[in-house]
């Protein structure tokens, strides 16, 4: 169970959380982007006239896009793209995970993100009659993605 909300944070169920470096710093409702593809090269072989032979080329990954979240108190993911923003540091590449819960609050498996980015990040509609807080969208590149059931 992650018990790791700052005292600080709002107490708002968010179905999902966020892991970089070991630290738990953010919940959201929506995930996308898991998703990884493989290219493939067609060749005719030599004397096989019935079918083409399918080669394996490299595999793509989609932009993770993590939706309708929050990020704790503790700045983590704010102090990352404000370092993204200057153009005299090197972009930091993180480990990052998706964790998923259970209905009472368990985790039951995580998505590892290796070598991940911020690419965008769309924050809130300001709305006094609103209670949407923290961030509508995050997009975060990355190099491969591994699952790891609990």
């Amino acid at each position: 169970m992650v018990e790791d909300y700052h005292p600080f944070d709002p107490a708002v169920a968010f179905a999902f959380a966020l892991d970089i470096d070991g630290i738990v710093c953010g919940r959201f409702r929506e995930c996308s982007g898991i998703e990884w593809t493989v290219a493939t090269e067609s060749f005719q072989q030599g004397g096989e006239n019935r079918h083409s032979v399918q080669l394996i080329g490299p595999g793509t990954f989609k932009p993770l896009v993590l939706k309708k979240g929050f990020f704790g108190y503790d700045t983590e993911v704010y102090e990352w793209i404000h370092d993204q923003m200057n153009p005299a540091a090197p972009t930091e590449r993180k480990k990052l995970s998706v964790i998923t819960f259970d209905t009472s609050g368990i985790e039951t498996m995580r998505y590892n993100f290796k070598g991940a980015f911020i690419t965008r990040y769309k924050g809130p509609v300001l709305n006094a009659m609103s209670s949407d807080i923290a961030f509508e969208e995050v997009e975060l590149a990355y190099d491969y993605f591994e699952f790891k059931p609990k």
